[in-house]
């Protein structure tokens, strides 16, 4: 793990729903592993933050703790924003984020809605 590599982490908190970054950043063999099945390579990445922004408003995120070990960097974050029906939500996750060759190469994403 380098400085680089937390600063490309920092980025995609940032900017993972700009298909320009998107592309930039992630590799094109990119998988993230989420709870609900896998997302595979940049436009699969595009084609999920597409939907999301369907079905909320308002999105807003955060960090709350990054750790790091040789290619792994791992974070605690919060994602709140409105549903459809007005109710904000807020969710919490845990990502381990795998970074090779100056790109994310995939993620293993756990999260859980705040009641």
């Amino acid at each position: 793990m380098t400085d680089a590599d937390l600063e490309l982490i920092r980025r995609w908190n940032q900017e993972n729903t700009d298909p320009q970054a998107i592309r930039e950043i992630v590799s094109p063999d990119f998988v993230a592993h989420m709870e609900d099945g896998d997302i595979r390579g940049p436009d699969g990445w595009i084609e999920f933050v597409t939907g999301m922004g369907e079905h909320w408003t308002d999105l807003r995120a955060g960090q709350e703790e990054v750790i790091a070990s040789g290619d792994l960097i791992g974070e605690r974050w919060w994602l709140s924003g409105k549903r459809p029906d007005g109710t904000v939500s807020r969710i919490r996750g845990i990502t381990m984020h795998r970074v090779s060759g100056g790109r994310l190469q995939e993620d293993w994403v756990v999260t859980e809605e705040e009641q």
